[in-house]
Formats: structure tokens, C-alpha cells, sequence
């Protein structure tokens, strides 16, 4: 059984803001769906009768096709991918998150990949319970990731969200006599002096 079993369920209300924002999405994929449709048979499939306009009944019928198999195509594809809708992603709503790493730290691995190279190994670790104040909140909270690098480098990756008003999001380099700190304070320290990026 696993940890998030024993959390508890998003509320109602944070489910249907969910639900609205992803039938936003998909109302903007029926949008371009029936703009380039459209696009591609001219004006030939409709025509205005009484002051109102009739579309061709097997036109009609593929684009009612179309937009069901988007809309299937949409949901399916990010539970299938990730095990959650954008809708869920934005309202905190748990199905499989990958909580502090892939929420918000992810372009600190983005840097540590673009300066040292792609991972050998990899092993991390998450927990939740420091935002017990806060309802319904059912993603990881802590985390920390070892990496080891191709390039014999390694990094050690942590994220934690426990505290209001106080935030640090920072990469740190250390090799022989430099330590370079990218976030915060964004300084360079080289043989025991210290300077900015």
C-alpha cells in the first residue's frame, strides 16, 4: 500500500476548479479542431436557411466524432502519461505527483543537467506532513535527490515546502578551489574570494 493511500482526498470544490480548467483545455482544442476543419471544406458544408445556419448532417456528425475522440485523446493521454490532468497539476490534486521535485524544482535539474552532463544513477527520496495547516494538501512536501553524473559528478537535489514567506531555489557547484551558487545570491567563490554572476 502506498504512502498516499492514507492521505486525504481532495474537497469538492478543489475537484471542480479542476474540472473547469481542464474543460477550458479541451474547449480549446474543439475550437482549432472546428477552425481547421473548417479550413479544410470551405463553406460549401453550411448554409443559411430562415435566418439560420444548417450544417451538412455527416459533417456535423465527424466533427461531433472528433471532438469526442479529442476529448478522450486528452484524458486519457495525461492519466496514461502522468496520472493527472493540467487541471490537477494546477489545484494540487494528487493522482501519481512527482510533489516539490516535479512541480517546482524541476529547472534546477534542467541546470544541473545542461552543466554537467546527462545522470549515470539516480535515487531520491519524498515525504509529506509539514503542511498540515494547509486542507486538502496531498502532494510531497520534502524531498532530495542524489544524482550521479556521466561526467563523475554528483548532486545532491533537496526541495522542501514548509514555510510561508521564505523561499530559496539555488543550484550549487563545488569543484577544487571554485564554488559557484546559482539562485539566491547568484556568487561565484574562487579560492576564497567572493563574487557575483
Amino acid at each position: 500500500m502506498s504512502d498516499s493511500a492514507a492521505l486525504p482526498s481532495a474537497g469538492l470544490a478543489r475537484r471542480l476548479a479542476a474540472l473547469l480548467y481542464d474543460a477550458m483545455l479541451v474547449l480549446a482544442i474543439w475550437i482549432g479542431i472546428g477552425f481547421v476543419a473548417q479550413l479544410l471544406v470551405g463553406d460549401q458544408v453550411n448554409e443559411v436557411i430562415d435566418g439560420r445556419v444548417q450544417t451538412d448532417p455527416l459533417f456535423g456528425a465527424a466533427l461531433f466524432a472528433m471532438m469526442c475522440a479529442s476529448a478522450a485523446a486528452f484524458y486519457v493521454g495525461f492519466w496514461l502519461r502522468g496520472g493527472q490532468t493540467l487541471g490537477m497539476l494546477a489545484w494540487r490534486i494528487r493522482a501519481q505527483s512527482g510533489g516539490q521535485h516535479v512541480e517546482q524544482t524541476t529547472h534546477i535539474f534542467d541546470l544541473a543537467r545542461f552543466l554537467l552532463g546527462d545522470a549515470k544513477s539516480v535515487h531520491g527520496v519524498a515525504t509529506s506532513g509539514s503542511m498540515t495547516d494547509v486542507p486538502q494538501y496531498d502532494v510531497d512536501d520534502l524531498s532530495m535527490v542524489n544524482i550521479e553524473f556521466e561526467s563523475g559528478a554528483i548532486a545532491n537535489i533537496a526541495s522542501c515546502c514548509a514555510m510561508e514567506g521564505w523561499n530559496r531555489v539555488q543550484l550549487e557547484i563545488f569543484c577544487r578551489g571554485l564554488v559557484v551558487t546559482v539562485g539566491g545570491p547568484n556568487t561565484v567563490n574562487r579560492k576564497g574570494e567572493e563574487g557575483s554572476l
